[in-house]
């Protein structure tokens, strides 16, 4: 297992979740309803947290105590 890739999809994941909830927060303003723009960053920050959380737990999973 190649524990630099895991890492950096780690770390990538981390970075995309919290460009995309900036992005969103951005956009989507202090309207009532939110563009479509915005709430497919929305969604993508919550897929690249999921991302984020599995690799996470893999690493840690990998890591020999």
């Amino acid at each position: 297992m190649d524990t630099r890739a895991i890492v950096t999809t780690f770390v990538l994941a981390c970075i995309a979740a919290a460009a995309a909830f900036y992005a969103h927060g951005r956009l989507a303003g202090e309207g009532e309803r939110p563009g479509l723009i915005s709430m497919i960053l929305f969604v993508i920050g919550w897929l690249a947290v999921l991302l984020a959380l599995i690799t996470g737990l893999f690493l840690i999973s990998t890591l020999h105590v």
